[in-house]
């Protein structure tokens, strides 16, 4: 195939179409799982929290223990004190957490003292892990009372989950994140978890939506995949007849697509080759349409987001220079559906076009895997 005229096709629809080219491939969207460090057995799948008891109990998970020297609480007046706080709980496979006990104490200066709350549904702290880290940090969401100058305030604030080296986890709270509904308090500090006979040596995870490796063997795709690299499975997918739309509906073509690369454990895709070719007249055959030819770039990439069997939602970018309207990078919406066994294709829809430009550009139908010595099967599991 015609690999410029091809892609100049995919420029105008795949827009709708391929995975983006950064200048490295990106990493799945992952989910967490908490563990202990010494046996890596997980931690329960919940934690849960009785309030019958006169002093409600929290069952489930691994335990956990976190202390807070200094902690600043803010409020209508800046900081208002500094106090010592302390969180002992259970912490979920999943990273929820719940403290069954906690204490406020050593406030400085007084009088400008605080206490924790009593009242069921207030007295338990939690903190929840939301999404994946970002250069050792994961976005955490922590909810906590305390009464303080005459008032009860519930704080649910966004905070960062670190880790400070070896698996030694904090909690960062800043003055930058006020509490939903009381924008008027903060807190700022870090709750540095505390190793004991009691409280185990945690380690936190983050785990991708799939694992993929090649059928025959079951040996694993490696973990990542480079532009140009020979890391990850060999993959292909070729169809013909691919429905592309620029603008508008009246402006359709179908063209042959043809995207090869390698795809790693964690489910990144990263295309090597791909080209387009006209089926009929169209946006295909004007042949005026080109790639992006900066470097990082000139590769299209697909990541598996979630889903599970027989199909996974991904994420597709692109860079596509288009005649009069310049270079754009295209970020859209697939999935990979099972169609056999263990094979494979790219699934597209008009409903889910390119949503980072001012025209629209969709794509529509499948792309289906191509099986062959050089592209052995392989076998995606949730």
């Amino acid at each position: 195939m015609n690999t410029v005229g091809l892609i100049r096709k995919l420029a105008l629809a795949t827009l709708s179409v391929l995975v983006a080219a950064g200048l490295g491939a990106p990493g799945a969207l992952a989910e967490r799982e908490v563990a202990t460090e010494a046996s890596g057995v997980h931690c329960g799948a919940t934690v849960t929290e009785s309030t019958a008891p006169a002093t409600p109990e929290v069952s489930g998970g691994c335990p956990f223990e976190l202390i807070g020297d200094d902690v600043e609480i803010g409020g209508p007046m800046g900081v208002m004190t500094e106090c010592d706080i302390v969180l002992e709980g259970r912490i979920s496979e999943s990273a929820d957490a719940i403290a069954s006990t906690y204490s406020v104490s050593s406030c400085t200066p007084t009088p400008n003292t605080a206490t924790v709350c009593t009242a069921d549904g207030e007295r338990h702290p939690a903190f929840r892990i939301t999404g994946d880290a970002t250069a050792g940090v994961w976005p955490t969401e922590v909810e906590i009372c305390f009464n303080a100058w005459g008032a009860t305030i519930h704080c649910h604030v966004s905070a960062g989950m670190l880790d400070a080296g070896s698996h030694d986890y904090r909690i960062d709270l800043s003055h930058g994140e006020t509490c939903d509904g009381n924008a008027s308090y903060s807190l700022e500090g870090q709750l540095a978890q505390n190793v004991d006979d009691d409280h185990p040596a945690l380690e936190i995870r983050d785990v991708a939506p799939v694992e993929v490796a090649n059928e025959e063997s079951g040996e694993h795709c490696d973990t990542t995949v480079t532009e140009g690299g020979a890391e990850g499975c060999p993959v292909q997918f070729e169809t013909n007849g691919l429905e592309l739309s620029a603008v508008s509906a009246m402006n359709m073509s179908l063209c042959d697509v043809y995207i090869e690369g390698r795809m790693s454990e964690e489910g990144v895709f990263v295309a090597d080759v791909f080209d387009v070719a006209p089926v009929s007249m169209g946006p295909c055959d004007l042949g005026s349409f080109s790639e992006c030819a900066a470097l990082g770039q000139q590769h299209p990439t697909i990541t598996v987001t979630g889903g599970t069997s027989p199909t996974w939602t991904t994420e597709v970018e692109i860079c596509l220079t288009i005649p009069f309207l310049g270079s754009w990078d295209c970020h859209l919406g697939a999935e990979i559906v099972e169609t056999g066994s263990h094979l494979y294709a790219l699934r597209f829809a008009h409903a889910d076009a390119c949503d980072n430009t001012p025209f629209r550009l969709s794509i529509q139908g499948d792309i289906p895997q191509v099986i062959d010595e050089e592209h052995p099967e392989i076998e995606i599991v949730d």
